[in-house]
């Protein structure tokens, strides 16, 4: 038994030495609305880099819509729109072609009725002004 535990600890201990640094994130959890809850969760690589921003939306305490990011730019937004803690919304934008240094809106996918895609040529902001989302 001893020493299935100390393998198992010496295992822990290699997958942290061994994984990237840009692995591990830091969290920083900010309430932006001031009501005294957290409501924002920023994720970064070591680098400082945000690679995921979080939101808590309708106020219940937890994560309920998700920003990711590649070299700064959002690529997905991702959005539990009845609370169920499954992600029913996604939408994809080609951070790679950048117009007017915003991504270009590629796809959506709404789960739940039918996985139906909806294909746009637009940027977030402008999806965001049309609350789409």
């Amino acid at each position: 038994m001893r020493n299935g535990l100390t393998i198992l600890m010496a295992m822990a201990v290699y997958g942290l030495m061994a994984a990237p640094m840009h692995a591990l994130p830091e969290i920083t959890e900010r309430d932006t609305d001031r009501d005294g809850q957290v409501d924002t969760w920023v994720y970064r690589y070591f680098t400082g880099v945000a690679w995921k921003i979080a939101e808590d939306r309708d106020r219940d305490g937890k994560a309920d819509y998700w920003r990711f990011f590649k070299n700064g730019v959002v690529y997905k937004w991702e959005q539990d729109a009845n609370a169920d803690g499954q992600v029913d919304i996604r939408t994809f934008f080609d951070a790679d072609h950048l117009d007017n240094g915003k991504p270009r809106f590629v796809r959506q996918w709404i789960d739940g009725r039918g996985m139906m895609t909806r294909a746009w040529d637009r940027t977030p902001h402008s999806l965001a002004e049309a609350r789409l989302l």
